[in-house]
């Protein structure tokens, strides 16, 4: 009896040593991500309609001004397994920052976001001439050959509107007090230190994007049931 009290003893043991490891998942090419460490479950939401990797972001950041080459090969990397958002943020910037928000809508509706958003980081962060006005921002879309009538009649839009409120929307819903943040198919935040090393970075969020279910405990598409 002493026999089987000792084994029943060590089975409670190895169960809870199990319960206490960390989630880890290894991917085709042998890499091993950690949640809690590489990527946080987003707790209470759930998976967005189509996939999609969401930057909650400032131009008045330099952080996020830091990281655009590094974001920009991300999105080279995954290509068409998911859509690209940059999600603006209100937190920053003061006026300019809060029209940042429907300039880029604009942007997004007429072409030129890559463009706008690679001129707004440029004027904010490498020269003086840092946008504080409702003017600048016809500027910079002046020199994007978009006129400022065009850019006006978009600006008060309920198209541009419904976008921003969207910005604004999700940017509370997901408890955004800091940026940059990196969000996969509204379920997963990737930690920033997996981009110390961008080809990992790549194969974690081509992970992330490969989960099925809504949050902790999702497997890759493919993998088996557990019986």
């Amino acid at each position: 009896m002493y026999k089987m009290l000792r084994l029943g003893l060590a089975a409670l043991l190895w169960v809870a040593a199990v319960a206490a490891t960390p989630a880890l998942a290894a991917t085709a090419g042998g890499q091993v991500f950690e949640e809690g460490k590489d990527y946080t479950v987003a707790a209470g939401h759930s998976r967005t309609a189509s996939p999609e990797i969401r930057v909650f972001m400032s131009f008045w950041c330099g952080h996020c001004y830091g990281m655009q080459g590094q974001l920009h090969r991300l999105r080279e990397a995954v290509g068409s397994q998911a859509a690209f958002y940059e999600n603006p943020v209100r937190m920053m910037g003061g006026a300019a920052g809060v029209e940042s928000q429907s300039a880029l809508a604009v942007a997004r509706l007429l072409g030129v976001e890559d463009a706008f958003t690679e001129e707004l980081f440029h004027r904010v962060h490498e020269t003086d001439d840092l946008p504080r006005m409702h003017e600048d921002f016809n500027d910079i879309f002046n020199d994007l050959g978009v006129a400022a009538e065009e850019y006006e009649r978009e600006l008060g839009s309920f198209h541009v509107a419904g976008m921003v409120a969207q910005f604004d929307q999700l940017t509370d819903d997901y408890e955004i007090d800091a940026v940059p943040t990196v969000l996969v198919n509204g379920l997963y935040f990737v930690s920033l230190d997996a981009f110390d090393d961008e080809a990992r970075v790549a194969d974690l969020v081509k992970y992330l994007l490969s989960l099925k279910g809504d949050g902790a405990g999702s497997k890759p598409a493919g993998a088996p049931a557990k019986g």
